[in-house]
């Protein structure tokens, strides 16, 4: 039956590159079975082969959006497929200056709220305070930060792990770190000018230096992943606040420019064809933004507001919902984001939690055991 061959074919394109690095593979097959039954049920209903072939587009997209596919390879982490609501806890951990400290793990709802211990290198006040972090091969790491701006280290059970290896140049402040390609791309945020436009690339392993250089200066602003390229955007220098390049076939490309002139705001790829960038701080004005853009299709659009101004969050997704997790200004809120399934604009704000500020949190998902002891 050629419906039968096409779901053998298209899961297997979807999923095969995602065995060694996906977590979810029970959510994927349940996301799985239920694209193929939608896919039966459609071909079933055409008369005519034009009929078919929507059901088979549709059915694509369903497949590459369910976790393990291919918009969400690591499975839930930064997933927007619904399914992914059944992985409803995520854990913050993060340092403002020396004095405070946080380690809490939190449900969607914010309903849960609980404080679990993450031990540093010894027991180093300030030690996560403005690092870069990120996900490679299901390992956490994190990079530079204000105290030790040339240090890495992995999350280890309930416990960080300083590497040997030090960064090649000084990173901290800002979102300019980004997982892609199984490497993680350090960028931008160095105080020598002359790395202020490349990036460093961590293989799990070893550090070595990008050698393609940006036209701008891309320091606290953030990077993405658009269309499996990166994307820079924003600036803390003037000239530079809303410039936007993409690293395409080793050479980087100035985009449109992004509606506003912004440093330290969050940003977040949906799939790999839109970037969302949420806040961020006006550094005439001394002022902080509400303001949501998308970039899709090489172009930017509004798509909403936050509830109160804020800049230097972490954006965060799950299952059809984002997530500003605390920042720079008062009021410090996780602020849950519900976005319209068609137009992907922000339909609904939730305040969830609020806290103490923490500049660009670590955040992830976890378990609700995670570290519970």
């Amino acid at each position: 039956m050629r419906f039968s061959r096409s779901i053998s074919l298209l899961f297997s394109s979807s999923f095969s590159n995602s065995e060694e690095i996906c977590q979810d593979f029970d959510l994927a097959d349940e996301c799985q079975a239920n694209a193929a039954l939608e896919f039966m049920n459609c071909g079933s209903a055409c008369d005519d082969s034009i009929c078919e072939e929507k059901c088979l587009v549709d059915y694509r997209h369903e497949l590459d959006s369910c976790p393990c596919g291919r918009d969400c390879p690591t499975g839930c982490q930064n997933c927007f497929h619904p399914i992914c609501k059944d992985k409803n806890y995520f854990f913050v951990i993060g340092n403002y200056g020396e004095f405070r400290k946080e380690n809490f793990i939190i449900s969607t709802s914010g309903e849960l709220v609980e404080n679990r211990e993450i031990a540093v290198p010894g027991n180093k006040k300030g030690y996560l305070h403005q690092v870069g972090h990120a996900l490679l091969n299901d390992e956490l790491f994190v990079f530079g930060g204000y105290y030790d701006s040339y240090k890495a280290a992995v999350l280890e059970g309930c416990a960080f792990r300083e590497l040997h290896q030090r960064l090649i140049y000084d990173y901290s402040i800002g979102n300019n770190v980004q997982e892609l390609g199984g490497e993680v791309f350090i960028c931008f945020n160095s105080q020598y000018s002359d790395a202020s436009k490349i990036c460093q690339v961590f293989d799990g392993s070893s550090f070595r230096v990008h050698r393609s250089e940006t036209s701008f200066t891309h320091q606290s602003g953030c990077l993405a992943n658009y269309q499996g390229n990166l994307l820079a955007i924003g600036s803390y220098y003037s000239g530079d606040r809303s410039k936007v390049e993409l690293l395409s076939k080793e050479i980087w490309k100035e985009q449109e420019q992004h509606p506003k002139q912004m440093a330290l705001f969050g940003c977040l790829t949906i799939g790999d064809e839109k970037v969302i960038t949420i806040g961020g701080f006006n550094v005439i004005t001394n002022k902080p933004y509400d303001d949501i853009f998308a970039f899709e299709n090489s172009s930017w659009r509004s798509a909403g507001k936050l509830l109160t101004p804020q800049f230097y969050s972490t954006v965060y997704a799950f299952g059809g919902e984002l997530f500003s997790v605390l920042g720079g200004k008062s009021p410090y809120n996780i602020e849950r984001l519900e976005m319209d399934s068609g137009n992907g604009n922000v339909t609904e704000n939730t305040v969830i939690y609020s806290d103490f500020r923490l500049d660009a949190p670590i955040v992830f998902y976890v378990d609700l055991d995670f570290c519970a002891n």
